[in-house]
């Protein structure tokens, strides 16, 4: 059983955790042992309950948030982490709200943000 360096049990975690390789990703690996270990649909026949989860949000997030990269870059870094935390946040409400609609949400839509109302109105 691999382990991490951490102090404790911590070190054990890795093995106790839950693996997977999304669809989008299962292709690119070679090695047999990630196609008989961690196939998404080893994850789906395990957990029946959980088999519409989105493996892909990690990269969905990404894809998002890259278009604000040289705003975000571009300020300080105490700014930075304002700035995608309030993004994080109206994201979230909207993806929310999207899903009490059953709507479904796009990643390419233009979000509203506070601060959009302020810089029209002046």
């Amino acid at each position: 059983m691999p382990t991490l360096p951490l102090p404790g049990n911590f070190g054990k975690m890795w093995a106790s955790i839950n693996k997977i390789i999304d669809g989008l990703h299962i292709s690119n690996h070679k090695n047999k042992s990630c196609h008989q270990n961690l196939h998404p649909r080893l994850f789906r026949e395990k957990h029946k309950d959980l088999d519409k989860t989105n493996s892909m949000a990690a990269e969905q997030t990404f894809s998002w948030l890259s278009r604000y990269n040289k705003q975000v870059c571009s300020l300080p870094k105490q700014q930075q982490v304002f700035v995608l935390h309030r993004l994080s946040i109206r994201r979230n409400e909207y993806t929310s709200r999207c899903h009490q609609q059953q709507k479904d949400p796009k990643a390419h839509k233009k979000i509203r943000y506070d601060w959009d109302d302020q810089t029209s109105s002046s």
